[in-house]
């Protein structure tokens, strides 16, 4: 008789012992290790009926124990994660630990009693524990300096769970400082100064009035009024609210003062594909009351249903025109596995003057949607969006150097074990499968 798994019970003359037991196991395959052990530990010796009942039992058991270890939410380790490796001797007293989890986990269950960071005494460092937009990954980062020569110990427990509540596989690593701290660098110094604590922080920028402007994935924009000598805040407000979009890009007008603040955003919506959008806002001044004032610009960028990648960071450049990351809205640009096919507009750096006179032909806001009914062509010859780069997975935020040259950071791979960057059409460049978590 055949029971799951393909494993065969073989009786020999009417009985069951353990020499076909053992006759049965090297039959498995590697997938049935937990049932051979048992087996040869163990035996059957309750005649044939019950070794029938007795291996049905373990065969039910081994396929249950396989299929968890098969979807087992755990610490990914691998010749790039964790950073720094398990056993390592070199880490900088300034580093922080990253980890990458097999599944997304569940912002909720992040907290100092799941993941920790222990001195060689047992004691909690004071750390920062943050999380990418996806879930895929976890930086934990030291409010202070490490102790030179110091071994610390990282503990993820299994009260961190995944988005379905399941548990993580508790992981522990170690990892030893240089015995010096790095003198610091004479051409970078900063001071670091807390300011205040809040989540879901999406980006920032100093104003032309010296005030630090903090956008949240929540629509919130809060003003932080700092002292120009201690950089210390004295007061804050928020001047923007709009708790249906998601804020990841923001850049003041090359024209703005202090006494006319206007303010550039990227943001989008759940729900849809298409909702992408970039707006101008004019801010009240700190402590002055009334409204700001927003006007969308550009509609229509694309993004995946669930936000993870959408219009990102945005700038002006050397020639005054807007430049405008959006995400790719496929986790490798090929399986559409959010449920949408990259379009042209995706996983690019777009350029736009939107502050020239006549953008869009005074027809606010130019809707950009590249599938139908609107069928935008960005490679159109007076197309007020247009394509200045592409290829980017998922470009962060942008930034021109003095030298005139554009850079960019690419958030690295997602989860996922069945997307794939395709070939090139001449197929001289070959498909690249998914790695969790790579580092790209």
């Amino acid at each position: 008789m055949t029971f799951g798994m393909n494993v065969r019970i073989v009786f020999e003359d009417g009985r069951c012992n353990k020499a076909a037991c053992q006759m049965i196991s090297r039959n498995q395959g590697s997938d049935n290790m937990i049932l051979r052990e048992f087996i040869k530990g163990v035996g059957c010796r309750g005649g044939p009926r019950a070794a029938c009942w007795h291996l049905l039992f373990m065969i039910a058991a081994t396929v249950n124990v396989t299929s968890a270890l098969a979807e087992a939410f755990e610490v990914i380790v691998s010749e790039q994660t964790p950073s720094p490796r398990d056993g390592q001797t070199d880490v900088s007293c300034r580093a922080s630990v990253q980890l990458n989890f097999s599944d997304a986990i569940d912002p909720d269950s992040l907290s100092a009693s799941a993941i920790m960071l222990l001195d060689a005494g047992g004691d909690p460092v004071a750390a920062y524990l943050q999380s990418d937009l996806t879930g895929g990954i976890v930086t934990i980062a030291p409010t202070r300096s490490l102790e030179p020569g110091g071994t610390y110990t990282v503990h993820v427990t299994k009260t961190l769970k995944n988005k379905a509540g399941t548990g993580i596989r508790p992981y522990t690593m170690r990892f030893s400082t240089t015995a010096e701290s790095p003198a610091p660098d004479p051409n970078f110094l900063c001071e670091l100064i807390r300011i205040d604590e809040r989540d879901h922080n999406s980006c920032l920028a100093v104003g032309p009035d010296g005030h630090l402007y903090v956008a949240n994935t929540f629509g919130q924009i809060k003003r932080y009024a700092l002292d120009p000598r201690t950089g210390q805040p004295t007061g804050q407000d928020v001047p923007y609210v709009s708790r249906d979009d998601q804020i990841v890009g923001m850049c003041f007008d090359p024209d703005t003062g202090a006494d006319n603040l206007v303010l550039w955003i990227s943001y989008a919506r759940y729900g849809g594909q298409f909702s992408g959008s970039v707006a101008r806002v004019v801010l009240p001044r700190f402590g002055m009351e009334g409204k700001s004032e927003k006007s969308d610009y550009i509609m229509g960028l694309p993004h995946d249903k669930g936000l993870h990648h959408q219009p990102n960071g945005i700038t002006f450049g050397p020639d005054g025109r807007m430049y405008i990351s959006v995400g790719g809205v496929s986790t490798l640009g090929g399986t559409p596995n959010w449920g949408m096919d990259e379009t042209v507009l995706s996983a690019a750096v777009l350029v736009a003057d939107v502050r020239a006179k006549g953008f869009g032909g005074d027809n606010l806001p130019c809707n950009v949607q590249t599938s139908t009914p609107i069928g935008f062509n960005p490679y159109a010859r007076e197309a007020p969006v247009q394509v200045y780069a592409t290829g980017f997975r998922n470009a962060y935020d942008l930034c021109w150097h003095s030298t005139g040259h554009l850079f960019t950071a690419t958030n690295q791979n997602s989860i996922g074990k069945d997307v794939f960057t395709p070939a090139d059409d001449s197929r001289k460049i070959p498909a690249v499968a998914a790695i969790p978590n790579e580092m790209l």
